[in-house]
């Protein structure tokens, strides 16, 4: 991210707007069952990577003393799913 908002810089001379819009939704399982490197996976790129692309937008916007940033999140982000409930539910057979 550092290298890629240099870029713009020496490109277009500053950074005014940033639109930072990724994420995955990992896989589908109860939680019990989800590995450490998927949670790992899907922290690295929903979290952490929105934080590497506002840290570095950030420093240049406050170099230029303005400066705008949105950020994306889906649906997925304001409520929980069926899928990755703690535990499966008790068989009905």
């Amino acid at each position: 991210m550092q290298a890629l908002v240099q870029k713009t810089v020496d490109k277009f001379g500053r950074l005014d707007t940033a639109f930072n819009n990724a994420g995955i939704e990992g896989n589908w399982m109860p939680m019990v069952d989800i590995s450490e490197e998927d949670w790992d996976r899907t922290i690295d790129i929903n979290l952490k990577g929105v934080w590497l692309c506002l840290k570095y937008e950030i420093q240049q916007m406050v170099k230029n003393a303005a400066g705008r940033s949105l950020n994306m999140a889906s649906v997925a982000g304001l409520m929980g799913s069926p899928a990755l409930r703690p535990i499966a539910p008790a068989s009905t057979a």
